[in-house]
């Protein structure tokens, strides 16, 4: 797996490039041309971005800064921070409202409502939706066996007889769990409640189900590709109970209020996922 390259700093472009940058702005053609890219289907990354065609010798490096500062207005950021204690942040351009319109409008009653079936057939159909996810999700993570023997062992109760049956088995427990714990509130015990119950007996220790990483030690993990690359180095262990708690505090509050001086805060429910913004 290959690693995206990172874009070039925006704030060395300003300072360095100054000129270049204010000439960009001023070419009749390039405010068009921003509009269409932040209003494209697709998200142009970097890696993308800078093979693209600009007009008038207009560098891939002053491009992005254009189309970077043109929403950088626009970004609204929430109080969960990365290990270098960034904010995150998302930007929606028109057609993200419009994919969000669209996912309010219709997901909540033509997807639930007349999916799930009433009276005692609902029962049976929930039943089957949480195997039905707890399979699937455990095959996306690397879990060897069919659908059909997962099922079954899912249906008779019977005990799971290798590691992958083991990470259906946990996953269906799990999923069961967290529809008993939707109406409350989200805590840092809940999390390592979910935490234990996922990775019992699929750990190489079981004291390491349910607990936070505790030692330097522990900080050996990192996430790595096949050709040993290194994909993802987690926070440090001291780091991890604060990022959480930020995280709970953020799950826990709520996204439609006041907060003084006339502004007003909004985030749609379905806004599962943030970008991390760090101009």
């Amino acid at each position: 797996m290959k690693i995206p390259p990172k874009p070039p700093k925006l704030e060395d472009i300003f300072l360095k490039k100054s000129g270049e940058l204010s000439k960009a702005l001023r070419d009749p053609e390039f405010p068009a041309l921003i509009a269409r890219w932040n209003n494209s289907k697709e998200y142009y990354y970097w890696d993308s971005f800078r093979y693209l065609k600009f007009p008038n010798g207009i560098s891939p490096e002053i491009a992005w800064a254009c189309r970077e500062f043109s929403h950088v207005g626009e970004v609204k950021y929430v109080p969960i921070i990365d290990k270098e204690d960034k904010p995150f942040g998302y930007w929606l351009p028109a057609r993200a409202q419009e994919w969000l319109h669209l996912i309010d409008r219709e997901v909540p009653f033509e997807t639930i409502h007349k999916a799930a079936p009433a009276g005692n057939e609902r029962e049976r159909y929930i039943l089957a939706s949480l195997m039905e996810e707890a399979i699937a999700s455990s095959q996306m993570e690397g879990a060897a066996t069919t659908r059909k023997n997962a099922k079954n062992m899912l249906i008779a109760g019977t005990a799971p007889k290798n590691k992958s049956e083991q990470m259906i088995f946990n996953n269906y427990k799990t999923i069961a769990r967290v529809k008993e714990l939707k109406e409350e509130k989200l805590t840092v015990e809940m999390i390592l409640e979910l935490h234990k119950l996922l990775t019992h007996k699929t750990m190489p220790e079981e004291s390491m189900c349910g607990y936070f990483r505790a030692t330097e030690k522990d900080d050996e993990v990192k996430v790595y590709d096949s050709d040993g690359t290194l994909l993802y180095n987690p926070p440090a262990h001291e780091q991890v109970k604060g990022l959480v708690e930020k995280l709970v505090d953020f799950a826990n509050n709520p996204h439609s209020a006041y907060r003084g001086q006339g502004s007003f805060e909004f985030i749609r429910q379905t806004l599962t996922a943030c970008h991390s913004y760090n101009a």
